[in-house]
């Protein structure tokens, strides 16, 4: 029975290059296959960043739909409607510029940083002789 890490070594290697191996493709497969490989990397090296985008839009849109459905339609009279819906949309895009701010300083901004740090020592390495 296979091991759990050369399944999973054999899964990753299928999602980067897929089913066929890369030396067994042709000139215009390998560069399509590179091509995929790198709008892959791309994803997957900026899966924080998406993350960050959803997850500030989903926290800065309840307080200002919780407010708009609970209290200020009860409580506005019927003239007032469209200017509540306007200072929620205020509230939503303060919010929003306040978590995203957080978020990239404390979550974007750090991967961000490990990730080009690393990629860069390894690429310069090629060039340093200790």
């Amino acid at each position: 029975m296979p091991s759990v890490w050369s399944k999973i070594s054999e899964y990753w290697t299928w999602f980067l290059w897929g089913k066929t191996p890369y030396n067994q493709l042709s000139d215009r497969q390998k560069l399509e296959a590179r091509r995929d490989l790198y709008f892959r990397l791309f994803i997957i090296g900026n899966l924080p960043l998406y993350a960050t985008l959803y997850a500030t839009f989903v926290l800065s849109m309840y307080p200002p739909t919780l407010l708009k459905e609970k209290v200020l339609d009860r409580m506005l009279p019927e003239g007032w409607k469209s200017f509540s819906g306007k200072f929620c949309f205020g509230l939503y895009a303060c919010l929003h510029t306040i978590t995203m701010g957080a978020a990239s300083v404390y979550f974007v901004f750090p991967w961000y940083t490990f990730l080009f740090e690393f990629v860069y020592s390894f690429g310069s390495s090629f060039y340093t002789k200790n």
